[in-house]
């Protein structure tokens, strides 16, 4: 389901858009808070300045406030783009789009997001 990309020595996972979203449902939700934290890391692992465990908690027990998830999203998706941008992704996320799939569809927004993030690696293993 996930192949294994090299970069600079650390190993990121290219994820499956669409079994990101059937884990998701089989588990009731519970995978899409592990893939939202991995994602995350996998972020600040590769240089974008990001803090995993307080995006993760924002769309859990921040969720109880209403705006906080809705703030993780969009910043996790502006994540991706400054990771396309420095990878030389021709193709590009855009933020006010993943969040608006996130307010509409919640759940379809899952693929979108990882197959942006997909394509961060694919440019790094050109």
């Amino acid at each position: 389901m996930a192949d294994a990309v090299v970069v600079n020595g650390i190993y990121y996972k290219r994820r499956n858009p669409w079994g990101v979203f059937g884990l998701s449902i089989i588990t009731l939700g519970i995978y899409a808070i592990v893939w939202y934290y991995k994602i995350n890391n996998e972020l600040r692992n590769y240089g974008i300045e990001n803090r995993p465990g307080i995006a993760t908690l924002a769309v859990t027990l921040g969720a109880l406030l209403l705006v906080p998830p809705f703030v993780s999203y969009y910043k996790s998706a502006d994540r991706i783009l400054q990771a396309q941008k420095r990878a030389q992704s021709e193709e590009r996320i855009i933020p006010v789009l993943a969040l608006l799939l996130i307010l509409v569809v919640s759940v379809f927004a899952l693929p979108y997001y990882q197959s942006q993030l997909n394509k961060v690696w694919d440019a790094e293993a050109e």
